[in-house]
């Protein structure tokens, strides 16, 4: 699997709000040797927003640039509307 089918399994699961799953995905994604994207990151950003978990969602966006990753506006955008909602 590519980095784009793994952030497609992440997406479905946060979909429907299955935290679990989806970060569940994310740990079997890098024991693959596949690294996470900014597309990634944004959609578990944007999970932890609609489920008021502003401290995970920050804690991704930090992670990011120790990842090689660089934030995009979603994802600023997803991590200020988790603070928003806290």
């Amino acid at each position: 699997r590519d980095t784009k089918e793994w952030t497609k399994l992440i997406s479905a699961h946060a979909r429907v709000g299955d935290r679990r799953h989806a970060f569940g995905i994310l740990d079997e994604m890098r024991q693959a040797g596949c690294e996470p994207d900014v597309f990634s990151y944004s959609i578990l950003i944007n999970m932890c927003a609609r489920s008021k978990d502003w401290k995970t969602a920050v804690s991704l966006l930090r992670e990011m640039p120790n990842a090689g990753v660089q934030p995009n506006v979603i994802s600023y955008n997803a991590t200020i509307s988790a603070c928003e909602k806290a």
